[in-house]
Parts: C-alpha cells; structure tokens; sequence
C-alpha cells in the first residue's frame, strides 16, 4: 500500500507570496527588525482609525507587502512608527519637537496665570490704564501752570514792592511748591477702584 503524499493539489498555486526584501541603505549593516503587523493592528499601536493608515500610506508611509487580490497590506511595525514619529517632528536623538512645543506652551499658560494673579493684587497694571493716567497727570499740570499767573499776580506785586526780586522769587517758588504738591497728591487720594 503506497501512502499518498499530502500537500498541495495539482493545478493550485499557492496564494502566500513570497517576503519580498527590504531594501537597506548602503550605509547600514547587520540585521534590521521587522515587526509584521495589519492594518488593524497598525492603527491601535499608532492610535488611529484604520483608515487613517491607508492615508498615511498614500502619504509616504512605508508597507512592507502591499496587498491585492483579497489579501490585505502587511506592515513593518517598526518602520511605521519610525515614519510616524518623523511626522510628529520627533528628532532621532530622543527628545521630542512635540514635547518641546508642548513645554513652551506650558511655560506661556504659566506665565500668563501669574501675570493675571500679579494684575489682580495690583502689583501689575494694563499699559493703557498707565497711559491713561499718565495723560491725567500731564493735563492736570498743564492747566495748573496756566492758572498760576492769574492767581499769583497780585501777590506778586505786592512781594515786589516790599521784597524786590527776592521777594518775587520766594512767593513765585512757594507757589510752585504748592502746585506739585497738589499734582503729586492726583490719584493718591483717589478712591482704590478707580485705580485699579
């Protein structure tokens, strides 16, 4: 009795395709790792729909055998993240673009927390508020200067006749004193709201 020889029938050709190989630059030598994942399995290490995968591979991302005639596409695992981390501008050396841009924003949201708390104790003000102010202070003083000679005039006179131009000088130099002293009071004496 002769034993039949289990295997493949005449006339069917296999439908596994050979592995096809990866092609390696000149410069690298030794053995690279090959991970063959799915698609399916592709988007759940990568976090994304499985189409999102078939767009990353119209993209430029590397599939290790494309598939065709009802067999799916086999991915190199360790290739596709390679890929994929390029595209999120992550440098070889280990230290993320992401991360970095991640900690800027991070230090700016900070930043602006403490500016907000530093303006709300009052210890910072808008730029505004301070030409505003400033613009105030300027008028004020503008119209208190003019205001002088007419209130000063008689005075002057009289300190004229009786003390000369010392006389003239001590009553017109009082007068400024008082005047700055006024300005320098604006806003000091103004209710906290109305500062802030």
């Amino acid at each position: 009795m002769t034993r039949k020889r289990r295997g493949k029938r005449p006339g069917k050709a296999s439908k596994k395709r050979p592995h096809a190989p990866r092609e390696t630059a000149a410069a690298d030598s030794g053995p690279k790792l090959v991970l063959e994942v799915s698609r399916l399995q592709l988007a759940a290490l990568l976090g994304v729909h499985e189409d999102t995968v078939s767009k990353f591979s119209a993209k430029g991302m590397p599939v290790f055998r494309a598939g065709g005639n009802g067999e799916s596409s086999v991915y190199d695992a360790v290739a596709c993240l390679a890929w994929w981390r390029e595209q999120q501008n992550v440098t070889t050396g280990g230290g993320a673009n992401l991360a970095g841009a991640r900690a800027r924003l991070s230090t700016i949201q900070s930043e602006r927390a403490e500016l907000e708390l530093r303006r709300r104790r009052g210890d910072l003000v808008e730029a505004a508020d301070v030409q505003r102010e400033w613009l105030g202070i300027v008028t004020a003083t503008r119209e208190r200067f003019r205001a002088l000679p007419s209130a000063v005039a008689d005075r002057l006179v009289t300190a004229a006749a009786s003390g000369g131009t010392a006389g003239v000088q001590r009553e017109l130099a009082t007068e400024i004193d008082t005047v700055l002293t006024e300005l320098s009071r604006t806003g000091a004496d103004a209710p906290a709201e109305a500062r802030a």
